[in-house]
């Protein structure tokens, strides 16, 4: 009985003993690694599965341009590091941070995600269309002030 009640305790410390004493990891990134993407995202989340204690570092390039603003950690939840962008182009980006956990460890963690370029056609088009719509919109007003066709709608 007693025998058995031991290892009982042991196993329940075996089992606690690595949650209470390990340290923290990512858990997610948005974005996700390796995506591709049709624009920048304005920010890198990157969730960890423990409160982190402190941002440290982040730098995020494309082709070797830095476009990252000051890290910070979510006031909302403190498992999740911001890392706010700037505009940036079409490209590889590679993110890379590095924290303080809430035990006083370093955590350190890499993203590469790839932003396409939009082909030049595409954009014209679609510039082409809204700006079409609108010149027709402002000519149906046109010829219903004058009274030679129906209302806009």
């Amino acid at each position: 009985m007693i025998r058995g009640a031991l290892a009982l305790v042991a196993l329940v410390v075996a089992v606690a003993a690595p949650v209470a004493t390990g340290h923290t990891s990512t858990v997610a990134t948005d974005p996700a690694p390796g995506a591709s993407l049709p624009a920048a995202p304005q920010r890198i989340v990157v969730t960890h599965g423990q409160p982190v204690g402190a941002a440290g570092r982040a730098r995020v390039t494309v082709d070797g341009t830095d476009v990252a603003g000051p890290a910070r950690l979510d006031p909302a939840d403190a498992r999740r590091l911001v890392i706010p962008l700037t505009a940036g182009p079409a490209g590889r980006y590679r993110a890379r941070w590095q924290v303080t956990a809430a035990d006083g460890h370093s955590l350190a963690g890499e993203l590469t995600f790839t932003v396409r370029a939009t082909p030049p056609g595409r954009v014209a088009a679609r510039a082409g269309t809204r700006i079409t719509a609108a010149i027709d919109r402002l000519l149906a007003g046109v010829r219903a002030v004058a009274g030679t066709g129906p209302a806009p709608s």
